[in-house]
């Protein structure tokens, strides 16, 4: 039997997160970014995230779904753009690949990651420390020990959905 393998991203026009799981475990992160002089940003990130599926060869793709919130219609745009990337790098290729996607508060939740302190809703930069932490916390960084958020949320993003996963019972 063949290795699974998982690619969490934490996409974005400017950096994405990479994480890449092996049979359940976590094997490296990185940070993927556009080419520095490219004319539509979105679409070199986009080619160079293609780069890194066609080379790592996945079986699950997982990344983040975003909310369209105050200000933030071209960033959701820019994410929905991806998803749909991933959606259709997945019906390309040669064997079945699954893809999911996960709101930040549903993967935050499903790790036990704080979202909120005395009743109020953690701000972005308080929460991308939490989410640093836990991964420290948790997982065993071989490559490097300083991690941005872009790794650090697309690692969570990934175990979010192994312990999803690993929670199912087969029906009987």
């Amino acid at each position: 039997m063949s290795d699974t393998v998982l690619i969490a991203i934490d996409e974005s026009a400017t950096a994405s997160g990479v994480a890449i799981f092996v049979n359940g475990t976590y094997k490296e992160s990185f940070v993927v970014t556009p080419d520095k002089n490219a004319d539509v940003k979105i679409d070199s990130m986009a080619r160079n995230l293609i780069s890194v599926l066609k080379q790592y060869a996945p079986d699950i793709i997982v990344s983040e779904k975003t909310y369209e919130g105050k200000g933030g219609a071209l960033g959701h745009k820019y994410n929905d753009y991806l998803n749909g990337l991933f959606k259709g790098f997945a019906l390309a290729q040669k064997k079945w690949v699954f893809v999911d996607s996960y709101y930040p508060s549903e993967w935050r939740a499903l790790l036990g990651i704080e979202q909120s302190e005395n009743g109020k809703r953690l701000k972005r930069p308080e929460q991308k420390k939490k989410d640093i932490e836990f991964v420290t916390k948790h997982v065993k960084l071989d490559t490097h020990t300083l991690i941005s958020d872009d790794e650090a949320d697309a690692i969570c993003i990934g175990l979010s959905y192994i312990k999803e996963w690993s929670n199912k019972k087969e029906p009987t």
